[in-house]
């Protein structure tokens, strides 16, 4: 059989930059807006948890279905491509009201708006990025070409990410008034969010589906999701990073101003560990060349193992060791960047092999439920672990909070990390398993 040609620049780069507008809005939700209702909108830390998880609970309904129905799909726009224009806009415009409760809301109030406008938000990145990041699961099926357009598009999401990062900051620097900083960052990442989701849905062509490939019944569908082994490795692990990574995003501006009691260094905490991510995905892909992706995915968690471990040592003033630690950690997260997205397209052609059906749709919907709820659930403890710890908004913290958060910022990360990566070590997908699925789908197709 042939191998396909590599993709073009153009399709890698039209398709990534759909991730730009996710991310840009992703960080600023999951890592300054815990902070922004506990310290500026006055929500108790319980309630902010609170919201997270229904949320979640939600999503549980929201994203297997939407991966049924984006799997069924049949428009002259193709399978993807219409939900990213449905949801595009309507996600900005949530995401701008999340920033900018009114300031007369308090309590009961408060927690309402903000239940409505977190969960219309998350409804609306549900409809449009499970259909997105099926889309690129269809756009190639190489082995390797699949990892560099999710290294690509995680190269989108990194910068994405430093943007998200750089709005709080830039925002508060610009207004006086807090709140009207918060809203107007709000408004702005809304704005070129939607702009960049509509890229690719309006400037890519989606790959024919052959005539035949049909969709499993929703319940059939989501059994036979599970049944696959490689599939049900795959999803664990990623459960595991997925639980690592929920706590110490948002945890980072605290950790900054009530550890190492350097908060004005929030923004340079979180570029170094991003801009490394991004600087060493290209290296972890050429890595996955030479000894294979599950080797090269496993070397990038045993690395954080170590790395988490080590923050459990910050204290006041410590932030040279917090930088060292940050960009070790982002050589890590280079390679959880490029390799889960890409082995589980490898998954959906195993899939495609023993079912006869194309159902990435079914995949990613399963795939961005357990991401959302490890990390909602993670979340929710956290800020009940923090309130009752005794964590009181704007004032110096106790000996106990303080403690409190350097354990949840360290060696519960560090644990979920290495339970990971034992398990990963039973995933069986190689790079010739691989080629044997292509071979005998070309075969079947021929």
């Amino acid at each position: 059989m042939s191998a396909p040609g590599p993709l073009p620049v153009s399709v890698l780069l039209r398709y990534g930059v759909g991730q730009l507008g996710y991310s840009m809005m992703g960080l600023a939700v999951y890592v300054h807006l815990p902070k922004f209702y506990t310290d500026v909108a006055l929500l108790s830390p319980a309630l902010v948890g609170l919201v997270v998880l229904i949320a979640r609970v939600w999503d549980a309904v929201t994203d297997p279905v939407m991966g049924y129905v984006s799997d069924r799909t049949r428009t002259r726009l193709g399978r993807r491509r219409p939900y990213l224009v449905a949801s595009s806009i309507p996600a900005g415009l949530c995401f701008a009201l999340l920033w900018s409760p009114p300031p007369e809301f308090q309590g009961e109030a408060l927690f309402f708006y903000f239940l409505a406008a977190y969960m219309g938000l998350f409804l609306c990145w549900t409809i449009g990025a499970i259909p997105y990041y099926s889309f690129g699961a269809e756009l190639s099926p190489d082995y390797y070409e699949r990892t560099r357009l999710v290294g690509v598009r995680e190269m989108f999401s990194v910068s994405g990410i430093i943007l998200g990062t750089l709005g709080v900051p830039l925002a508060l620097h610009l207004f006086d008034d807090t709140r009207q900083a918060y809203a107007a960052m709000g408004a702005a990442v809304g704005a070129a969010g939607a702009a960049t989701i509509l890229v690719p849905a309006l400037f890519l062509r989606e790959p024919r589906i052959p005539e035949g490939v049909h969709v499993l019944p929703p319940w059939t569908g989501l059994v036979t999701t599970l049944r696959n082994p490689a599939f049900r490795v795959l999803l664990v692990t990623y459960f595991f990073t997925s639980v690592a990574g929920a706590v110490p995003g948002p945890l980072i501006p605290y950790i900054s101003e009530y550890v190492v009691k350097t908060p004005h260094l929030l923004p340079a905490y979180i570029l170094v560990y991003l801009l490394m991510g991004i600087l060493t995905l290209p290296l972890w892909v050429r890595i996955s060349r030479r000894i294979g992706k599950k080797k090269a995915w496993s070397f990038a968690l045993l690395i954080a193992v170590f790395v988490t471990s080590g923050l459990f040592f910050l204290g006041p003033g410590r932030s040279t060791l917090f930088f060292f630690l940050l960009a070790v950690g982002g050589v890590s997260l280079g390679g959880s960047l490029a390799f889960p997205a890409s082995m589980q397209a490898d998954v959906i052609d195993q899939d495609e092999l023993l079912t006869g059906k194309r159902r990435e749709g079914a995949y990613f919907g399963l795939w961005s439920l357990v991401t959302k709820s490890s990390a909602a659930v993670t979340l929710f403890v956290a800020m009940q672990v923090l309130h009752l710890a005794g964590y009181v908004p704007n004032v110096e913290q106790s000996p106990d909070v303080v403690l409190t958060m350097r354990l949840l910022y360290s060696f519960f990360p560090a644990s979920c990390y290495a339970a990971a990566l034992l398990l990963f070590q039973r995933y069986p997908i190689t790079q010739e398993v691989h080629a044997e699925i292509r071979a005998r789908l070309a075969a079947r197709a021929a």
